[in-house]
């Protein structure tokens, strides 16, 4: 079946209830710049021989900065009920097109860039025993210690030593990083989660960037212009597992 996507889900469901499911879809960018009409179809998939039931329906404008990046929808029911019974799980259909009949989701990839960004759900849980959400503190560590649990380390990245001569300010700053186990729960939290895990060799939850803030350069551009700018994502604020 076109556009179908499985999900597994790796957890103690014992001693767990969900919280929250957000369906994760990057959306290609579209080859016309201009305001376009999107339609979403998102269906649960039934056994063979059954209609598949619609769960997301929405008609909306795109512009051309709504496309190329990741749009999310709740799925808190059907996970609750794949949870449950997981027999039921045969995946989600995923219809995201425009007014012209092009197929705007990466589905199935059609390359090897592709492959990460493949659909993802996020789970959000908490212990059947406790109110409190399941999560890690964002703990801070440094590489003298014992500590084993998912923390954020410091990296200072140095400009200079990879040579990048066009960068003006900061020739270094501190970025971090993170590192430790994560022995709970559901693989993903986050569409930067998603897109490590379709690089990792592991099955098991990563412990990955959970807030991240930006930075302040100047640097020469390809026309040796002198430029400031913002990047994002650039700076490591808490780590968490994913």
């Amino acid at each position: 079946m076109a556009n179908v996507c499985y999900f597994e889900f790796q957890s103690d469901v014992e001693h767990t209830d969900i919280v929250s499911a957000k369906l994760g879809v990057f959306v290609r960018k579209v080859s016309v710049p201009t305001h376009t009409i999107t339609m979403f179809l998102i269906y649960k998939v039934k056994p063979r021989r059954r209609g598949n039931i619609l769960i997301k329906r929405k008609r909306v404008v795109l512009n051309e900065e709504d496309t190329n990046k990741w749009h999310r929808f709740d799925v808190d029911a059907v996970v609750k009920n794949w949870v449950r019974n997981p027999a039921n799980n045969y995946g989600l259909q995923i219809m995201i097109f425009d007014d012209y009949g092009q197929s705007l989701a990466i589905v199935t990839p059609e390359n090897e860039e592709e492959e990460l960004y493949k659909p993802y759900i996020e789970v959000e849980i908490r212990e059947k025993s406790s109110s409190r959400e399941r999560r890690m503190t964002g703990l801070d560590c440094d590489e003298e210690g014992s500590e084993t649990r998912c923390c954020r380390y410091p990296l200072l990245v140095d400009f200079e030593s990879y040579g990048w001569d066009w960068i003006i300010q900061p020739k270094r700053y501190h970025a971090y990083y993170c590192s430790g186990e994560c022995n709970f729960a559901f693989l993903v939290s986050t569409a930067y989660g998603h897109l490590l895990q379709q690089t990792s060799k592991g099955n098991g939850p990563c412990c990955t960037p959970r807030k991240m803030s930006p930075i302040s350069m100047l640097y020469f551009d390809q026309d040796y212009n002198i430029v400031y700018g913002t990047l994002p994502g650039m700076v490591v604020d808490r780590c968490g597992c994913s």
